[in-house]
């Protein structure tokens, strides 16, 4: 009887090193995620249109495509001001069009205010 408990005793200490459970496992694998971290505070954003101007004696077609980059003053979690810059070009008929914006944005609240210039 004590030679069992004696054997039991050490393959329980000899293998308990081996077993899975005791082993971390990645992320993917279903593992535990100790942190996401923060938000990016740079945003990148384009866009693209297409459209049709039917006043006047000849309809036109409208195309236009834009790029910006945004940054973050405050946490980018709350979404509380953000500044940023955009540019645009675009075509109506045969006329050229573009400009660029200066932009104050409140992501919260979607709102945002700036000064373009075409």
């Amino acid at each position: 009887m004590a030679v069992t408990r004696w054997l039991t005793t050490a393959l329980l200490i000899i293998g308990s090193g081996h077993l899975a459970a005791q082993t971390p496992r990645p992320p993917e694998a279903g593992g535990r995620i100790h942190s996401l971290g923060q938000p990016k505070r740079w945003h990148l954003e384009g866009s693209a249109g297409a459209g049709a101007w039917f006043e006047g004696p000849a309809s036109q077609a409208l195309y236009r495509a834009g790029f910006g980059v945004f940054r973050d003053l405050l946490s980018p979690i709350t979404g509380l001001a953000s500044v940023g810059l955009e540019g645009y070009a675009g075509m109506r008929g045969t006329s050229l069009d573009g400009g660029a914006r200066a932009l104050f944005r409140i992501p919260y609240l979607s709102l945002g205010t700036g000064a373009d210039y075409n």
